[in-house]
Formats: structure tokens, C-alpha cells, sequence
């Protein structure tokens, strides 16, 4: 890619700075809001609507590596790559029907205060303090490198700089906004950013469909390049098609593992459940995220990564790229008209710009809220801890930053950490739905992960020569399933064979939430009358199953109207319709709590 066609004009240079400008004014203009204590910088008081805590959700979630490595994926193998995209919706309206509710009614700055709420004793303690630095330093900076990263092949190939000196002047603009506002200049930033990005993904898309003639014309040219893997055009994954060595493993490991780690609704998406008004609204934050970032940004990354086959050439070396993450910046310089690459920079930057802030506000309120305020310097002034916030977000910015060149590529970093990092997550389902589920069990689910990690990537690939390829993708899903059952093992074991929580504890905790299912049947006895009502654990699973089957219903429906097939397009539409107006009856039939009725039950 020539350096000429990355430079932008000063027409466009002109454009990104009046959006820095207005980005700082807006963050800046939420200063003092965010200034009156801890819950203000970190949860904006616990007074977001439904709209904007989701909309900072998927403009977090947007990122600059998404659209990079989703449309270079659909590019390398075919439309059906896109499910790898789309697997973890199970998990997104599991969190709408339940786990969002719970965790906001919890009450929690970060998710783990949950620890010395659920569990008691000095293990407990220990725990929190070990992941309040390992979440806040570590997970932060791990996720705001590989973001970073992403950053860096954008910097270098459209704004056409020098990638470090470039990305250091992005982070230092989100550290000011940042830092300064907490939470409230997060969300603010958030909005418009997101406006921003979403204007620029779609219209990339509309260009990538009217420079191929149509979504008709453009599936029977893909149809016709016999020798691209994608030329099927499956709407179901097949991941033979992307290659020959792969298996059903790889989307079912995906959608397993990761499905159930948006379910849970933790890290710094839960972050703005905390910060929602009240439970209703945090459900629905969830649900608004899932329709942003799968409708409105999905499906145009998508189709702008099927047209590049088109329009660049179905070969890197034909479209003059290094690497297939290039193909949405390649597609700007491409299709964008003078004046338009300097909104489309915007929009990369802007979705960047706003997962950093958030994950740079999401590290700091673990080292504030979990570390330094409950075992350092406690009882100060609500100022005190402010400025102290703003000390560790400027922190961990340093870095991320750093972090972000320690890895070769994206794909290395998503798919080789998380088989290290989330063979527990099974834990974080049971700690709500069985009471019988103790600190051990967390300890262990997170000991055991890493232990059973370094068996398959040490032992069986390594030294067996098991599932070994240099290939990331061939053996994920066996990788991923693998680690999960073997750290389940471990964790249910060792919950088993130590002691449970006392019923105290239980009670109080079950008094604050008010947990549905079997797993909490004896402790909700034992609380009587003292309780409010749990709703009906079989309504919330048909409330979930219709909420899957109306989203992946019209997931489905556009998938099949983008390869030109409109009657099945037209009959899922019908079946996605029926089961959207299900699930709204459903889940306006269970119940909702205020923070009024969950606080006096607490208290007692």
C-alpha cells in the first residue's frame, strides 16, 4: 500500500482535529460531575439510562481491532466466518434475562466486591486484593494492548505516520478526557464517538455494495471466484470450507467459551450495569448493546470484507496488503472520496478512543475500590480517593501503551491469552445460581485454568504433539472445550471437599439479590418470609430461548438477504418477529426490584 494514498489532505487533517476538540470539550465539560466522590468517577452515580449505559457498552466493545479482525476474517474464509463474530448472542440475552439484573442489584462498584459480599473469611480477602492488582494492572493493560495494536496498523496505514508516535498522541488525547471526567466523560465521549463510528461503518458498507453493482450482483461475482474459500457462500458456518483442516471444534468451542463469559456481564462491561438507574435499565443496556454491535456494526463489517474480495482482489498480493487485518483500512483508501477518508479515520479513532477510556476508568476502579481504598488508606476524603483514581488511570494509560508492542499480531493475542485466562468461567455462573459454590471454588476455577492451560500447550501440544499446527484457528475449539471441562473438574471437586459458606452469609446475600433456581431453594427457606419473591426459573430459561431465536432469527434473515436469498431472508424474518414480541411479553411478566425494597431487606 503506497505511502502517497495513506496520507490524508488538510482538509481531512483539519477534520480530525476539530473532532479532537470537540472530544476534549466534551469530556472536560464533565469534570466536576465526576469530582464529588468514587461512585460519581467510576458508576456516574448509578444514574445511567438503558440508552446511553449500552450505547458505551458497543462503542467499548467496537474498538479498533474489531472491525479489522472481523472483516480480514470474512475476507481470508467466507460470510460464514462471521459467526465467530456472532457466537457469544447466546450469552448477550442470557445477561439481559438474568445476570444483568443480579449483578445490578448486588450494588457493586466492581465485580470483585462481589467476592466479601458472597463468601466470607480471610481467603476471601486475599482474593479480592489479588485481583484487584491482576484486574486492574494486568487484564487492563493485556486488553488495552491488543486494542492499541489494532490501533497501530490503522495509524500506519491511513493516517500514513509512524505508528508509536501516532498511537502515543491518541492515548495522550483519551488520558486527558479520560482521566479528568471518570466515568461521566467516558460515557459523554462515548455517544458521540459511537455516533461517529457507526455513520462511517455503514456508509463503508453502502460504497462496498454500489462499487460491486449491488448486494445481488456482488454474491454472484463471489459465487463465481471459484478460487476463493468463500465462494459457497454458506450461511452456516462450515469451517471445512475455510480450510480443510478444520472442524465444527472451532465454532463450538467459540461460542461455547464466550457466550458464557458475555453472559456474566462482568469486567468493564458490567461496569455500566452497575452504573444503570436500576435493574430494568440495566437489562435493557444489555440487550441495546447486543442489537448495536451485531446489527448496526456487524453485518457492515461483513459485507465490507466479502466486497474486498471483490473490489482489492481475492489475494492479499493482489490487493497490495501485507496482511488480510488491512482490509478495512485498504477498503477506505479504496472507496473513500476525498474529504470521507477524514471521517472514516475519525470513526477507527473514535471507536479506539472510547474502549481505552473505558478500560483505563475500568483498571483504576479496581486498584481504587478494591485495593487501595479497602486495604491501603482508608476513611479519607471523597476527594482524596478522586484524585487518586485520576493517578492510577494515568498509570495504567503508561501501560497498556507499553503493552501494546509485546505481540506480534491480533490474532495471537485472542487466540493464544484466553486459553490461559478463561477455562473458569463456568465459576462465574455457578457463584449466582448454587449457593454451595465457595471462595475455593473461585480460587481453584482460576489456579486450575492456568494449570490445565500449560498441560495442553506444554504436554499434549509440545511434547505429544498433540493438536499441534501453526495454524492458531485448527485446534482452538479443542484447546478451549478441553481447558473448560478440566478446570471444572478442579473447581467442582475442590468445592466438595471444603467447607461451605455459612447460612448467614447465604441469607444476607440471598436477601440483596434475590437468586431464581433450585441451586438456592434451602437458603431461600430458610429466609422465609423475610425474602422477596424469586421468580421462576423455567420463565427465565423460555424467556432466553425466545430472545435467542428472535435475534439469531434476524441474524440469519440478513445473512440470507445479503447472498440474495429471499424467501428463506423473508420466513425468518416472520419467525425473529414472533419470538422479539414473545420475549418483550416475557420478560415484562418477571419481576423488578427497586433499590428502596432490596436495601430494607439487606438491612435485616
Amino acid at each position: 500500500m503506497s505511502q502517497c494514498l495513506a496520507n490524508l489532505n488538510g482538509v481531512e487533517w483539519s477534520f480530525l482535529g476539530l473532532y479532537f476538540v470537540i472530544v476534549l470539550a466534551i469530556g472536560l465539560y464533565f469534570v466536576r460531575r465526576s469530582s464529588k466522590n468514587t461512585d460519581s468517577y467510576f458508576l456516574a452515580g448509578r444514574s445511567l439510562p438503558w440508552w446511553l449505559a449500552g450505547t458505551s457498552m458497543v462503542a467499548t466493545m467496537f474498538a479498533a481491532d474489531t472491525p479489522l479482525f472481523h472483516s480480514g476474517n470474512v475476507r481470508r474464509f467466507g460470510i460464514d466466518a462471521g459467526w465467530l463474530f456472532f457466537a457469544p448472542g447466546f450469552g448477550i440475552i442470557l445477561a439481559s434475562v438474568l445476570f444483568a439484573r443480579l449483578w445490578r442489584r448486588a450494588r457493586v462498584m466492581t465485580e470483585i466486591e462481589l467476592f466479601e459480599l458472597r463468601y466470607t473469611g480471610k481467603a476471601a480477602t486475599i482474593f479480592r486484593c489479588f485481583n484487584a492488582v491482576y484486574g486492574g494492572i494486568f487484564i487492563a493493560a493485556l486488553t488495552m494492548g491488543w486494542v492499541t495494536m489494532g490501533m497501530t496498523v490503522i495509524v500506519e496505514s491511513l493516517l500514513g505516520i509512524d505508528k508509536v508516535f501516532g498511537t502515543c498522541i491518541l492515548l495522550g488525547i483519551v488520558v486527558i478526557y479520560s482521566v479528568s471526567s471518570g466515568i461521566w466523560g467516558v460515557v459523554a465521549t462515548d455517544f458521540l464517538q459511537y455516533i461517529v463510528a457507526t455513520f462511517g461503518t455503514i456508509y463503508l458498507a453502502i460504497a462496498a455494495i454500489i462499487k460491486c453493482g449491488g448486494l445481488q450482483a456482488m454474491s454472484q461475482k463471489l459465487a463465481s471466484l471459484s478460487e476463493w474459500s468463500g465462494h459457497t457462500l454458506n450461511i452456516w458456518p462450515d469451517p471445512s470450507g475455510w480450510n480443510p483442516n478444520y472442524s465444527w471444534w472451532v465454532v463450538v468451542g467459540y461460542a461455547v467459551v464466550y457466550s458464557i463469559q458475555v453472559a456474566v456481564a462482568g469486567t468493564f462491561l458490567g461496569q455500566k450495569v452497575y452504573a444503570s438507574k436500576d435493574e430494568h435499565n440495566a437489562s435493557h443496556s444489555v440487550l441495546w448493546f447486543g442489537f448495536c454491535i451485531y446489527v448496526l456494526n456487524g453485518w457492515p463489517w461483513i459485507i465490507t470484507g466479502l466486497a474486498s474480495v471483490i473490489i482489492l482482489g481475492s489475494t492479499n498480493e493482489a490487493a497490495g496488503m501485507k496482511d488480510w487485518q488491512e482490509t478495512y483500512p485498504a477498503m477506505i483508501l479504496k472507496l473513500m472520496p476525498v474529504g470521507m477518508r477524514g471521517v472514516m479515520a475519525a470513526c477507527l479513532i473514535a471507536a479506539f478512543m472510547s474502549t481505552i477510556a473505558t478500560l483505563i476508568n475500568w483498571g483504576s476502579s479496581y486498584m481504587v475500590n478494591d485495593f487501595y481504598q479497602r486495604f491501603l488508606v482508608k476513611n479519607r476524603s471523597s476527594t482524596h480517593y478522586v484524585w487518586v483514581s485520576r493517578a492510577f488511570s494515568l498509570g495504567l494509560a503508561a501501560f497498556g501503551g507499553w503493552f501494546a508492542f509485546q505481540f506480534e499480531n491480533i490474532t495471537e493475542m485472542l487466540l493464544k491469552v484466553p486459553l490461559y485466562m478463561i477455562g473458569g468461567v463456568l465459576v462465574w455462573i455457578f457463584r449466582w445460581i448454587w449457593s454451595r459454590t465457595n471462595i475455593w471454588s473461585e480460587i481453584s476455577a482460576m489456579l486450575g485454568s492456568i494449570l490445565v492451560a500449560l498441560f495442553v500447550d506444554v504436554v499434549l501440544v509440545r511434547y505429544f504433539g498433540i493438536w499441534d499446527s501453526p495454524d492458531n484457528w485448527q485446534y482452538f475449539g479443542q484447546k478451549i472445550l478441553t481447558i473448560l471441562a478440566g478446570t471444572t473438574l478442579i473447581w467442582l471437586v475442590v468445592t466438595l471437599l471444603t467447607r461451605p459458606v455459612d447460612d448467614e452469609t447465604l441469607k444476607r446475600f440471598y436477601r440483596r439479590v434475590i437468586i431464581p433456581g433450585p441451586g438456592w431453594s434451602r437458603i431461600r427457606n430458610l429466609c422465609g418470609n423475610d425474602c422477596l419473591k424469586a421468580d421462576s426459573m423455567w420463565r427465565i430459561v423460555f424467556t432466553w430461548l425466545t430472545g435467542v431465536l428472535g435475534l439469531y432469527g434476524f441474524l440469519f434473515a440478513v445473512g440470507y438477504i445479503v447472498v440474495w436469498r429471499w424467501p428463506i431472508a423473508l420466513i425468518l424474518l416472520v419467525v425473529s418477529a414472533a419470538s422479539t414480541v414473545s420475549y418483550f411479553k416475557l420478560f415484562y411478566s418477571l419481576t423488578h426490584y427497586e433499590d428502596q425494597q432490596l436495601g430494607e431487606l439487606t438491612e435485616k
